[in-house]
């Protein structure tokens, strides 16, 4: 759920690298809806070392990996709103302890696209709620998520016969681990989670700042070529710099 980035938080730090695949079934165009099926590929890495990132090094051992299959409805309101309604289904494994977890998320996401005096600027806000369920350790648990989003793209010239852009974006989220959140199928595992320190009563508030830089047409050689950029997130015991790959949210 956090994306491509270098998370850092108390003392472990950890690489994620999303990869996205996804294929509009049916196109929106002048219809009255859309749908995009999305099989992003997640894969972790512990025991990060900052001259890792600077060589452009990948660990060796690949830490966790997850496979998603997402369901996105889009539902175009007038010229300037899309509304996302959104599923998820997905598996991951754990290969530093040998466990696995199902995953599950559901939302909805409302977006809003404006030109306004030479810039594209685009407000969006989301609802998501997610979870996993693990079997190994008979434990569950699932957190709600409100985020909201504003980016700024502007261009600034071009390359060859492609317009090339920058933009700039600001974000904010929102986690809830309240108001059973988290559920427990077992006592002992509610035991074993309180020693691991984890909190069933939360919240955790967290800010994003960052760029991306995009061209058009943004395909070459019939291949899709998604916009790139870099972030940082920050706040309630976490401090990440993200990779943006496909789009800045």
């Amino acid at each position: 759920q956090l994306g491509s980035g270098v998370y850092a938080s108390g003392e472990s730090v950890v690489q994620v690298y999303r990869i996205p695949i996804s294929w509009d079934v049916i196109p929106v165009d002048e219809r009255a809806w859309g749908l995009r099926l999305r099989f992003p590929v997640t894969l972790g890495f512990y025991n990060f070392r900052s001259r890792d990132f600077l060589e452009l090094e990948i660990p060796d051992q690949v830490s966790t990996v997850t496979l998603s299959a997402v369901g996105d409805i889009l539902v175009p309101l007038g010229d300037r709103w899309l509304l996302t309604p959104t599923a998820e289904i997905g598996y991951a494994r754990d290969f530093t302890e040998e466990l696995g977890s199902a995953l599950y998320a559901a939302g909805i996401r409302a977006t809003r696209t404006q030109e306004l005096r030479g810039y594209l600027t685009t407000f969006d806000t989301r609802t998501v709620w997610a979870g996993q369920a693990d079997a190994d350790r008979a434990l569950a648990d699932d957190f709600l998520r409100l985020e909201t989003a504003y980016e700024v793209r502007r261009p600034v010239g071009s390359i060859g016969s492609r317009r090339l852009d920058v933009g700039a974006f600001v974000a904010n989220y929102v986690y809830f681990d309240s108001a059973g959140f988290f559920r427990f199928p077992e006592p002992e595992a509610a035991v074993r989670a309180a020693n691991d320190g984890v909190n069933s009563d939360s919240s955790t508030v967290l800010w994003e700042i960052g760029f991306t830089v995009g061209i058009e047409p943004r395909k070459w050689l019939g291949v899709p070529v998604p916009r790139v950029g870099a972030s940082y997130r920050f706040g309630d015991g976490l401090s990440t710099w993200r990779l943006v790959f496909g789009g800045a949210f």
